[in-house]
């Protein structure tokens, strides 16, 4: 029977409360608590899996020795977190039953100083000093606490950078699980209100983020936008969420968790469908495509566009082109401004005229894609490449010589170009590649097969310092355009014969190897220009 006293005997192990709600007035069975939600028992808890990411507690996120939080900011029911999570293995549910009791500790390890900051200068309407109210895309806007100002002095500054690392679900993170689930699957989005402020800072942290304005002094009580630990002490605590009972629908199981725990929800957010948008793409699970509306790329690409016209950038400007962009080549500094370097206006410049040729459309499962194989090949005399469908990303030409069409070959005369280097004329023949053919490849898994150290170094980084980059980077914008994911497989040159006969313009060659192109002229192509492929797309 119930006990509704309080126990005094120090052996008892009665929890004395209502499993249901975790309440110390009534037993489970007289709970007035909705009854769509009940905790898992033990045999609905996962065992053995391996700790997921953003798990690892870092620094000691709470101090039991504290007194516990009187008037706790955070709508957070922490008894009933400390119920649901009792039946889970390590040390979540403690961790968690802590931070909401005692409050986050906020991980700052510098010097204890009191001093005055001045505040930003007010140069921009969403400047309002050491506080940003920034923009926000659902057109309100988002209180951030500048916690790394001044530079060099701020609080974020005493925060060792191991204790704020934080992995984020990436997007290809999402297309994988699309892919997994499967066509038709519907995709379910839900968005916590207030995120970071639901939280609760421990009050021997809180002067650690008072501000000032308009003469008043404000109190931080929860943890706000622009503090280092912020996102890994929310994500830490609130990663169990994602757990949920596997024997329901989700919404009533997801509304009976929250409603349990007592989370905002904020509905205006919340998605659900084979279309959904993510990030601001769009994830469409019945077309297996991941889409980027036209307004998006057209801003993207001014972005870019004007961050090229610029002499230099600042670090709110490259923070914001970052996240347009996810462009991460800037280095890092003390300045304020910075020169645009040349690696990084060539990076803009490709960005620029990707994003102007780019459709939106990718394609997120891999089965989709056709798979086609190119060979290619560079001498002294000229250039020499092939390609042919497959079924197989590890086939060989040779199981397909004696069906390799003539129109899916070509052998070029070099580009009248002075000594140009081999390691540039290697790269540019995957290049011609693309400008001859890589509009019948449209979406595909592209396997380039070079005998080039240098030419699959560079397919595999993305990256190349001197004239070899030159045309690496044109490759990519088309690859990119066309939605090509690049394959790069290194062969030794006694595998490559065929592309080598074609560089060297060997017709005898070619003939023995592919006996039904003798006689044919066709293999002599003309060159492909960049500059005339590039005006035909963005003329289409």
């Amino acid at each position: 029977m119930f006990n509704t006293t309080e126990c005094l005997w120090e052996g008892c192990k009665r929890r004395h409360e209502c499993t249901a709600c975790g309440l110390r007035q009534h037993g489970a069975s007289f709970c007035q608590a909705d009854g769509s939600f009940k905790p898992l028992p033990p045999s609905f808890i996962p065992q053995g899996q391996p700790p997921g990411p953003n798990t690892a507690i870092q620094y000691p996120v709470f101090y039991p020795e504290l007194l516990k939080l009187q008037f706790s900011p955070s709508p957070v029911y922490a008894k009933g977190w400390s119920n649901l999570l009792r039946h889970c293995p390590g040390d979540l549910g403690s961790t968690i039953t802590g931070v909401l009791t005692y409050g986050v500790q906020i991980g700052y390890s510098g010097k204890k100083q009191s001093y005055h900051s001045s505040n930003h200068h007010i140069h921009e309407l969403e400047m309002i000093s050491v506080k940003l109210a920034d923009w926000h895309h659902d057109g309100g806007w988002r209180r951030i606490h500048d916690l790394s100002w001044p530079p060099g002095q701020g609080l974020n500054q005493g925060i060792p950078d191991s204790w704020s690392a934080i992995e984020y679900i990436t997007i290809d993170d999402i297309y994988e699980q699309v892919t997994q689930a499967g066509p038709g699957c519907t995709i379910i989005k839900r968005d916590i209100k207030d995120a970071f402020q639901i939280v609760p800072v421990a009050e021997d942290n809180q002067h650690l983020l008072d501000f000032q304005w308009n003469d008043s002094t404000y109190v931080g009580c929860c943890l706000p936008f622009g503090l280092a630990t912020a996102p890994y002490d929310f994500v830490a605590t609130f990663k169990s969420l994602s757990v949920s009972d596997p024997t329901g629908p989700f919404d009533r199981v997801y509304n009976g968790v929250t409603d349990y725990l007592r989370i905002p929800r904020n509905t205006k957010k919340d998605q659900q469908g084979t279309c959904v948008t993510v990030s601001g793409v769009q994830i469409d699970s019945i077309a297996m495509e991941a889409r980027l509306s036209p307004d998006k790329l057209c801003r993207a690409t001014l972005d870019a566009a004007a961050a090229l016209s610029a002499a230099s950038l600042s670090l709110k400007q490259t923070e914001r082109l970052t996240g347009s962009l996810a462009f991460s080549a800037f280095s890092h500094g003390r300045s304020a401004r910075r020169r645009i370097s040349h690696e990084v206006r060539d990076d803009l410049e490709w960005w620029r005229d990707s994003l102007s040729l780019f459709n939106g459309v990718l394609f997120i499962d891999p089965s989709r894609r056709s798979i086609t194989h190119l060979y290619t090949d560079a001498a002294n005399t000229g250039q020499g490449l092939f390609f042919f469908s497959s079924k197989s990303i590890s086939d060989c030409w040779l199981a397909h010589c004696h069906q390799l069409h003539p129109s899916n070959a070509a052998s070029l005369a070099l580009a009248q170009v002075a000594h140009a280097h081999i390691n540039t004329t290697e790269v540019d023949a995957i290049l011609q590649g693309f400008l001859l053919f890589s509009h019948r490849w449209l979406h595909h898994t592209l396997v380039i097969h070079t005998d080039s150290s240098t030419a699959y170094t560079a397919l595999s980084k993305g990256f190349l310092h001197g004239p070899p980059n030159v045309p690496l980077k044109s490759l990519h914008i088309l690859a990119a355009a066309r939605d090509i994911q690049i394959v790069p497989h290194w062969l030794p040159s006694g595998e490559n014969t065929l592309a080598d006969a074609l560089s060297r313009n060997n017709c005898q060659e070619v003939a023995n190897i592919c006996p039904h192109w003798q006689g044919l002229s066709v293999l002599n192509r003309p060159r492909g220009s960049l500059h005339e492929l590039l005006s035909s797309m963005q003329a289409t």
